[in-house]
């Protein structure tokens, strides 16, 4: 309340904290609910430490449905999310602006979509549709994932390997569990320009090895995050409850 953390509002948080209170007491949490699902480890983890008890949270990821990608050039590096400060954006701005040759493209829109100006290196295309997106992953050399907050999933990664893009991730809560490094993209820590630089100088001295990251992670996409494989988890789920 003090923080008016629910909707930055002081009556809106007391409302929601004597919900909150009301069903602990009651043990709704306890004793009403069957299954909690928690999007990574990671998250599970979470949900125990805040007492949930842990034999009703199982792990089941979310999907994409996104149809394979052709095989082509690619080049340049991509980022697509929301243009503010959590996202890691000043981040990606600090280690692009040390390239003079290679295209950041950047979609979205934010609070901090004035970082990018007077930025030569970086083309800001503001918010695109779905497939303009996906048309954009399947032509880059790397996603950019600058995150320096907890991402609840990280959607776009999965939309990412869906069009056989490798990611360059930040190593913070549950991204180490969707980005295998050396596997399915590189993963740098969080906060650091020059660890992300690195990255990316690795990437772009090495696209045959980028390539076959990209190869990997579109199977750690059809074998995971699919729409099908997750349907067959959710209904396990719902099985196991029974």
């Amino acid at each position: 309340v003090v923080r008016n953390c629910y909707r930055d509002s002081k009556l809106q948080s007391a409302v929601m904290c004597m919900t909150l209170v009301v069903h602990r007491i009651a043990g709704t949490w306890d004793k009403r609910i069957d299954r909690y699902i928690a999007l990574n480890e990671f998250s599970r983890t979470k949900f125990v430490a805040g007492g949930i008890p842990p034999e009703k949270l199982v792990v089941k990821p979310n999907f994409v449905e996104v149809g394979a990608p052709c095989d082509g050039k690619r080049s340049g590096f991509l980022f697509v999310g929301r243009l503010s400060p959590e996202k890691g954006l000043s981040v990606l701005v600090q280690a692009a602006q040390q390239f003079s040759d290679q295209v950041v493209s950047v979609v979205g829109e934010g609070p901090s979509a004035a970082l990018l100006a007077h930025i030569p290196i970086i083309k800001a295309f503001g918010h695109q549709p779905a497939k303009v997106v996906y048309e954009k992953m399947a032509n880059s050399l790397a996603l950019i994932f600058p995150s320096i907050w907890y991402e609840t999933f990280g959607m776009v990664i999965v939309e990412a390997f869906a069009c056989g893009l490798p990611v360059i991730a930040s190593r913070i809560g549950g991204v180490p569990e969707l980005v295998e490094d050396g596997q399915t993209g590189l993963l740098f820590e969080p906060g650091d320009a020059e660890s992300l630089k690195k990255c990316m100088r690795w990437a772009l001295e090495n696209p045959n090895k980028m390539a076959e990251m990209g190869r990997r992670a579109r199977a750690s996409y059809e074998a995971n995050y699919a729409a099908s494989k997750n349907y067959e988890k959710l209904v396990a789920i719902y099985e196991a409850t029974r």
